[in-house]
């Protein structure tokens, strides 16, 4: 069960985020531009925006008014981390830039870089498996090879050989 529902919080998470990008947050923004702050995330206005969305998001689009812990776990790691998410994700995805990616495979591939490298402890590849099945389900045909090549060169560089994210 708790398979399903860590699927779902995070195509849930995928949703909120990409909805975000969508209403004009600034989830698209590069590090580059904010490189004179010490933030590796959202400033705390754009935080408050992203959590009114998600509440929105629960109260239309889910079966429970509620947000679910995992799916906020999610959005709120990635927001807070988002510009350093950004920066592995740039250095990563050698020959891409994040505004020439598409929104869903951008936003899949923050997530799974939140869990790898400073989420819950999980095994690499259970997150790996989980974000190319999202990009599988929600992306273009080519989403979750594309996923899968950036996600196997992160967890090849920068990941302990015991399954852990940099902790």
């Amino acid at each position: 069960m708790k398979h399903k529902s860590r699927r779902l919080s995070r195509q849930w998470a995928l949703q909120i985020l990409c909805q975000a990008e969508a209403r004009m947050l600034p989830l698209q923004q590069q590090t580059a531009v904010v490189s004179d702050t010490t933030a590796d995330g959202l400033s705390p206005a754009d935080k408050q925006q992203l959590h009114e969305l998600t509440r929105l998001f629960f109260s239309h689009y889910s079966q429970t008014p509620q947000p679910d812990p995992y799916c906020l776990c999610l959005v709120d790691g990635v927001a807070d981390l988002l510009f350093r998410i950004d920066e592995i994700l740039t250095h990563m995805s050698q020959g891409w830039k994040l505004s020439r990616m598409a929104c869903v495979d951008r936003n899949v591939l923050r997530i799974a870089v939140y869990e790898m490298l400073f989420g819950p402890k999980l095994p690499k590849q259970v997150v790996m498996n989980e974000a190319i099945e999202v990009a599988r389900q929600f992306g273009t045909s080519g989403s979750a090879a594309f996923v899968n090549g950036v996600l196997d060169a992160l967890a090849h560089r920068h990941l302990k050989p015991d399954n852990q994210g940099m902790r």
